[in-house]
């Protein structure tokens, strides 16, 4: 089974019962880099027990494609997307020389409408990644694609997407930057810290909007855990995204979840 697939976020307002028309929803594309439609020489994937799914993609040592695009070392992915709007795209990746500036790859997908000019034939230069990283190169993290223009003015980029279905690519550029997953959503505030270390697994099918009937009921009982499970016996079991112990405070009638910026639910 394919690893890349969409999520429906779901924001809770309140606690308990809700239908169709109490959740709004944001869509998460989630996706592991080895898992890949294709993926041409000289990428290559590599086994890494830290890395999402025990796995990872990178350039063969001593490829470059600094100057250009390549024709090959480019891995497609094909992404659905449900909702439409303004999306972003996020790497979750290693400098494997941290601070030595090794830190790009090549990304495009094409049929969308970007914030910013980029390189010829919708190429958006993803360089300069090494900003979010910490002096560790043995740690993942994730970073939001940017557009390298002229250092250090990097423009984030945003995509206009219509609901359809499209091809991601990402291609190499540097033999240093490795390549563990992706996010791609139209969440607009996305707190890079809250992020999983691994990809998650798809869950059920996205509820249709006209569903009738009992969706999900969450008590949010459980005191602790990262978990909120759905009562209902529809399987819509939550994840909190963000750190469990900020989500769980003193109520009636025990332990109950609280809800900022930089705390969600994620229903499957």
């Amino acid at each position: 089974m394919s690893k890349y697939f969409t999520y429906l976020t779901c924001f809770f307002l309140l606690l308990g019962l809700f239908g169709t028309n109490t959740v709004s929803a944001t869509e998460e594309i989630w996706g592991e880099a080895e898992s890949a439609d294709s993926l041409t020489s000289p990428f290559q994937v590599v086994d890494d027990p830290n890395a999402s799914g025990g796995q990872y993609i990178a350039a063969e040592p001593g490829s470059d494609s600094s100057p250009n695009p390549p024709s090959t070392g480019i891995a497609t992915y094909t992404i659905t997307v449900e909702e439409g709007g303004v999306y972003r795209i996020y790497l979750r990746v290693r400098c494997e020389a941290a601070g030595d500036g090794d830190d790009s790859c090549w990304v495009r997908m094409q049929g969308v409408t970007l914030n910013i000019p980029v390189r010829d034939e919708d190429w958006i230069n993803n360089n300069n990644l090494d900003y979010d990283a910490t002096d560790n190169s043995e740690e993942w993290f994730w970073s939001q694609v940017r557009h390298y223009g002229a250092w250090p003015m990097d423009d984030y980029i945003e995509m206009t997407i219509d609901p359809g279905t499209y091809t991601l690519e990402i291609a190499y550029r540097e033999d240093g930057l490795l390549i563990d997953g992706f996010l791609i959503t139209n969440e607009t505030d996305v707190d890079l810290a809250t992020l999983p270390d691994e990809i998650p697994a798809a869950g059920p099918e996205p509820v249709d909007p006209g569903t009738d009937g009992l969706v999900a009921h969450y008590p949010m009982d459980e005191g602790s855990g990262d978990v909120v499970a759905d009562a209902s016996g529809n399987g819509h079991d939550g994840i909190i995204l963000g750190d469990p112990n900020n989500c769980w405070v003193e109520g009636a009638p025990g332990l109950q979840t609280r809800y900022n910026s930089f705390n969600h639910t994620e229903c499957h």
